[in-house]
């Protein structure tokens, strides 16, 4: 089992770091937190209309994009408050839902700490277990540089 900790502890930061990049804070007063974190899960299945909307923010707006994309028009439909804000100003909303949501910095510092703590773990562990421990290692550096650099971004935007 003791062998077996390492792994665990990078499968649970990893789960968490992942959970702590797509919560998302409030775009407006009128959108529970829940409902945005649901339309990044929603994104995040549909890579393509995220990207389609990074380029072309009106899209959410489109009767014939939504018409050729049921998905997002049934999403939009079953949640009137982000169909709204989208409509009243596509652009200011995919800015901050598509591009990199409304983080809060707090999170991102606490994946950070998350993610240096996991490595810190791994570093006391002996051997390289065929090479996972060393690669899990490598992989958390870097997601403590990603996680750095959005930090950076959402501080600059």
């Amino acid at each position: 089992m003791k062998d077996h900790q390492p792994i665990v502890v990078l499968a649970l930061a990893a789960a968490l770091v992942v959970s702590l990049l797509t919560t998302m804070g409030m775009l407006g007063q009128n959108i529970p937190a829940n409902e945005l974190h649901d339309f990044q899960a929603f994104l995040n299945s549909h890579p393509e209309v995220r990207t389609d909307l990074n380029k072309n923010p009106n899209l959410v707006k489109d009767p014939r994009y939504l018409q050729s994309h049921s998905g997002l028009n049934q999403f939009l439909q079953s949640h009137p408050r982000i169909r709204s804000q989208a409509d009243a100003n596509p652009t200011a909303f995919v800015r901050e839902t598509v591009l990199y949501g409304p983080e809060n910095q707090a999170y991102m510092q606490e994946g950070l700490q998350h993610l240096q703590q996991a490595e810190a773990i791994l570093a006391k562990g002996l051997g390289d277990k065929g090479g996972h421990r060393v690669k899990a290692m490598e992989l958390i550096k870097q997601a403590e540089r990603e996680v750095q650099l959005g930090i950076n971004y959402a501080n600059t935007h």
